[in-house]
């Protein structure tokens, strides 16, 4: 798997097949038989809660300036229409606004790749819309897990597929 500068691929599969288990291969999370050839810096998203629970956006954001691209931090804020959110700590949103919050936050991250495990699971479709939208005009790289197949073809310009343990190019029609 090449993952070339811009580009935004996906990777699908059956439940179990061991997508998630992949990311976290290259994300360094577990050891694996994986040969990674150049080390970019990586933000990544997994379903699970990172940010601290106890803190608002407004929180993580003032913590972090000095890693977050700010211009791009904004702009999701307002993308996700999650600003009248921005100062509720996360312990006290829906699931929903708690995937947006990540999402402003890991994707204002400056990293040179995306690893994005199920990203619009509990979005609006407003959202999901304004998610790639925003991916897809990124000079940055993503591998995207997803079942949201409309989201991916929509997003991805690459797909692969994991079938019997083999990871396999294909094509959305």
């Amino acid at each position: 798997l090449n993952v070339k500068e811009k580009e935004k691929l996906s990777i699908s599969g059956r439940n179990g097949c061991g997508k998630s288990t992949l990311l976290n291969i290259i994300c360094g999370k577990l050891k694996g038989d994986i040969e990674i050839k150049n080390s970019l810096s990586m933000g990544y998203y997994g379903g699970h809660i990172s940010l601290n629970k106890d803190l608002s956006l407004a929180n993580h954001k003032d913590l972090f300036k000095e890693e977050l691209l700010l211009d791009v931090f904004q702009n999701l804020v307002f993308g996700l229409e999650f600003k009248s959110f921005y100062n509720t700590k996360i312990k006290n949103l829906s699931q929903g606004n708690v995937v947006k919050a990540h999402m402003v936050f890991i994707l204002s991250l400056n990293r040179e790749i995306f690893i994005l495990d199920e990203p619009t699971e509990n979005l609006d479709n407003v959202s999901v819309d304004y998610l790639s939208n925003f991916i897809r005009q990124s000079n940055k790289r993503y591998i995207i897990v997803s079942h949201d197949r409309h989201f991916v073809s929509k997003t991805c310009e690459n797909h692969y597929m994991i079938n019997e343990k083999t990871l396999q190019k294909y094509e959305i029609n």
